[in-house]
């Protein structure tokens, strides 16, 4: 059976057991797609990859729920295999992940609990996270792959400009580039670019 993955709404990084690092994405795009989708293809097996505060899609779906960068990762590598013909990347990423949280003195607090509200100063060390779309064709390079790009406040030359960067660097076929700046609840204006620079 042919199979489309949509990522959606975005990840989040723990600080230690309650506390978390995320971001504004609720999802909603990606379960529109997915309906879009499924109104078109029935019978397309949907494995929907998203965090359990993301909006889910009113259709059929395969669910996979995850949380942070490297269950989406590791969550990826599992499910995509030579069935799946389209890879919808729409999911924020988180572009960091967290290292080690120090207190004033420099010493590393332990994150597998609840680090102490008495702390008046928490130092959190960030490292670069796995860009996981730069992942995704090699387990399965026939596969097409939809990437997504947003910036703020940009020119339409610079979301172009962001957009075959990423397809030069993760090999997507198609990346849907915005400006948050253009999204608002009445619209979602979004450029769309091919792998052959074309919008």
């Amino acid at each position: 059976m042919n199979k489309i993955i949509i990522t959606a709404g975005g990840t989040s990084e723990p600080i230690d057991t309650v506390r978390k690092i995320t971001n504004s994405s609720s999802g909603k795009l990606g379960a529109m797609i997915a309906e879009e989708i499924k109104a078109l293809n029935p019978n397309v097996e949907i494995h929907y990859v998203a965090s359990k505060k993301a909006i889910r899609p009113n259709v059929d779906i395969i669910y996979h729920e995850v949380n942070d960068t490297m269950s989406v990762q590791k969550t990826l590598h599992e499910i995509i295999d030579q069935d799946v013909i389209s890879i919808v990347h729409s999911m924020a990423i988180s572009d960091y992940i967290i290292d080690s949280v120090l207190d004033k003195t420099g010493e590393e607090l332990d994150r597998t609990k609840k680090i102490s509200s008495d702390n008046d100063r928490l130092i959190i060390n960030l490292i670069k996270a796995p860009k996981i779309i730069n992942e995704l064709k090699a387990l399965n390079p026939n596969s097409k792959l939809i990437g997504f790009k947003l910036l703020n406040k940009v020119s339409e030359n610079d979301l172009i400009d962001a957009a075959n960067k990423q397809i030069k660097a993760a090999g997507s076929d198609y990346v849907v580039c915005n400006d948050l700046s253009e999204i608002n609840a009445t619209q979602h204006k979004a450029i769309v670019v091919n792998n052959e620079g074309k919008k």
